[in-house]
């Protein structure tokens, strides 16, 4: 029937935005178990370089000494040989201060270079990975924005005719709580009465209020109707002229949804397709429903 499909669609619109928006959530906390991966690859990097450090002092060592030998060799060629002894125990003795000479340290040092350039490697992939999974979120993030500013434009409108119809030629509309990031902002329902400057729904009246939230109700429900809708007693805070206005505007839409009111007043109900009429037997505990012609 047209009430199912309407349904159905609306069913597969909000599967798809719950579906953007948690495929947006998995996307960030990938995000950020790369940037963990990064951190702790960095923190690897970092020892790998103080190693490379300290060999390459120890190399830079081995060469002066291997040049300071080869200074002896000129010097000896050219010195008596009691002045080569001489030099040659000095050369010992700076030896000696040099230490046990790591023989290993050469291969140690390709070893620590081949890992340091295979966690380089590692490092500009998960860079990678972050800035393509950083633009998926933002191209998730614009088509949401897109579609609710679409929808706020139309439901905006809406809501302008709506306060005109219900509320006495009073202008109304919609007004965003925070203009810089409108995926996470609220909505304000302002409303600009005769002779009255521009107020937020939270300064009205209690019937003020309530018909201007049934103003926003049936906005929402002119940009995306549904096959029923459920209404727990919003005429209680308004007066037999609202009450009358409301039903009217509730009949305009009859042939589009259904709309299931639960009231105490008469009005309302005199003013019903059809009326249900709910009881208590108390000795029992047990609610029981009467159907009433009308």
């Amino acid at each position: 029937s047209k009430y199912e499909k309407e349904f159905l669609q609306i069913k597969e619109k909000k599967n798809l935005q719950e579906k953007l928006e948690k495929e947006e959530k998995e996307e960030i906390l990938s995000i950020k178990n790369i940037e963990k991966d990064i951190i702790l690859e960095e923190n690897k990097l970092k020892n790998i370089i103080e190693k490379l450090e300290k060999l390459n002092g120890i190399t830079i060592q081995i060469e002066k000494s291997l040049e300071d030998l080869v200074e002896v060799e000129e010097v000896l060629l050219n010195t008596s040989l009691k002045a080569s002894k001489e030099t040659l125990y000095n050369l010992e003795i700076k030896l000696k201060g040099l230490g046990v000479v790591n023989l290993l340290a050469i291969e140690e040092f390709e070893e620590l270079k081949e890992k340091y350039e295979f966690i380089i490697a590692q490092r500009d992939d998960l860079v990678i990975s972050k800035k393509s999974l950083l633009k998926l979120v933002e191209e998730i993030e614009k088509v949401i924005e897109t579609k609710f500013y679409s929808a706020y434009k139309e439901i905006d409108k809406n809501f302008e005719y709506m306060c005109k119809e219900v509320l006495n030629n009073s202008i109304g509309r919609l007004k965003l709580t925070n203009q810089d990031n409108i995926i996470e902002s609220g909505i304000d329902l302002m409303v600009k009465f005769k002779n009255k400057k521009s107020q937020s729904i939270t300064l009205l009246s209690g019937g003020e209020k309530s018909m201007v939230a049934i103003a926003f109700i049936m906005a929402l429900f002119m940009y995306k109707p549904s096959p029923f809708t459920f209404f727990d007693e919003i005429e209680a805070a308004l007066d037999e002229t609202n009450i009358k206005k409301l039903i009217s505007k509730l009949k305009e839409f009859t042939d589009r949804s259904q709309f299931i009111l639960i009231t105490h007043n008469k009005e309302t109900m005199r003013r019903s397709d059809k009326l249900y009429g709910v009881t208590m037997n108390k000795e029992l505990g047990e609610s029981k429903i009467i159907s009433v012609s009308i």
